[in-house]
């Protein structure tokens, strides 16, 4: 899975895997543990808006900030969007 995602008041990147409900996302801003946010993520069918906490966070080595965010009121549906 490699997906935009646009997060509301501002950072961009990609999103990389789901697993359960803790999605993986590369960004170009930090976010601290605990964070709350709200994003948009492109799929193929379309865009998915989601709300999530940030459960982790670390800088990589390309300067991308590497996010955990775990997934909060999740729909099947949209995990489904999200898994294609």
């Amino acid at each position: 899975m490699t997906a935009r995602i646009h997060i509301d008041g501002g950072g961009e990147g990609e999103a990389e895997s789901l697993t359960r409900e803790v999605l993986e996302v590369r960004v170009d801003r930090a976010f601290a543990p605990g964070t709350p946010l709200r994003a948009t993520v492109e799929c193929g069918d379309g865009e998915v808006a989601i709300e999530a906490r940030v459960v982790g966070a670390r800088r990589g080595e390309d300067g991308w900030f590497e996010l955990r965010l775990r997934l909060v009121n999740l729909r099947r549906e949209t995990r489904e969007v999200l898994i294609r």
